[in-house]
This record gives structure tokens, sequence and C-alpha cells, in this order.
């Protein structure tokens, strides 16, 4: 499973969520679905402050993980793709999947989390769209279209790493059982991004 396209796809829930978040104050769900989804901002949230030892050259480590995800002739030659995995937070008692399919000109990817919400965010043509059982759907700008085409896009994820500027690498500590050096820098927008990346196989989380 491709650990980057996952990590982006958690990334565009915990954007959705916000929203989502408030939209269950206008919901007839009551104030335990707006714990629910509050226990998942908080959940995620966590995970991005992991510290852990040892510091490493920004465009080393990125040379290392194009290199380990199979390099860039085999990242570019990637065109479609089915991705599967599940989202666990046992703290919190949530569970879900996301599934993303990609193929020529369109993509979707589909996070459930039962008895919260369903979230399909997709792109057909050069539309690009969001779609959440609580808040309806609406049309991505350019900006959030171009991020959600980084996330199904190998290549164009360590495309946009390269594009940071003011990068900067930091001792990492544990994501789960892995070990993990932290990039972090300002992207195109002038938003800041962080990334995770495995010390052992040098695999983006």
């Amino acid at each position: 499973m491709n650990r980057s396209v996952i990590n982006r796809s958690v990334e565009s829930l915990v954007r959705l969520a916000r929203p989502l978040a408030a939209g269950c104050s206008r919901a007839a769900s009551g104030p335990a679905k707006r714990g629910v989804i509050a226990a998942l901002l908080l959940a995620v949230a966590s995970l991005t402050r992991a510290e852990a030892p040892g510091t490493l050259d920004a465009k080393g480590l990125i040379e290392k993980s194009i290199e380990a995800a199979g390099g860039k002739e085999k990242l570019s030659a990637v065109k479609s793709m089915t991705v599967a995995g599940t989202i666990a937070m046992p703290a919190q008692a949530i569970n879900g999947t996301l599934t993303l399919f990609r193929a020529p000109g369109k993509a979707v990817v589909i996070v459930e989390i039962p008895g919260i919400t369903t979230v399909r965010s997709g792109i057909v043509g050069d539309v690009a769209y969001e779609s959440s059982e609580l808040l309806g759907s609406r049309l991505l700008g350019e900006v959030e279209k171009r991020r959600l085409l980084d996330g199904m896009d190998p290549q164009a994820q360590f495309d946009r790493l390269g594009e940071l500027k003011d990068m900067k690498v930091e001792a990492a500590g544990k994501i789960g059982d892995a070990d993990v050096w932290k990039l972090s820098g300002v992207n195109a927008e002038g938003d800041a991004e962080t990334h995770w990346i495995d010390a052992k196989t040098f695999l983006t989380l």
C-alpha cells in the first residue's frame, strides 16, 4: 500500500473534519456525534506532536525517500491504481475505511466513518469536487484541487516536497512503532507543511 497516498488522504479527512465538526452543530444528531468528531480531530492532531532523535539534510532525506519508493522513473510511470486501508483510533473508539481509485482523467477518495459520515473527494477531467453526508457537495478551488491531485500521484508528492521553502529536518519520534523524521517547510501557497518519513525505510507515512 502506498503510504504517502494514505497519508495525504488522511490529511484531507482532517481538513474536512473541521467543517464537519461545525456542521454537526446544525445537524439533528446531538452532542454525541459532535464529541466523536472532536475526538477524531484531537487524535489525528496528536500525531503531529511526535518527536524523535536524529537530524538529516532535507534534500538528502527527500532523495532517499524517492529512492525507497521505487525511484523517479517508476513513480512517473504510475497511471492507474487502487488503494484500500483502514482508519483506527482505539482510544476514541473510531474505526473507518479509506479507498482510493485512480485512472487516467479521473479519481476518487472515499473515507467512511460508520455512524459519523462518508466523505468523497474526486476529480473528473478538469473538475474537482467534494461531497459529504453532512455538508453536501461543492466544487474545489485550484489550490484544493492541486492538493487532491498530489495525494493521488506518487511523483507529484515528491515534487511538492522539493518545492517547499525554508525546509527543515527536525528530530523525530515515533508514529506507531516506526521511528520517523519530521520534514517541514512552507508551500507555494504560503502554508506550513509537515511530512513524516520512516527513519528506517525512508518511506513517507
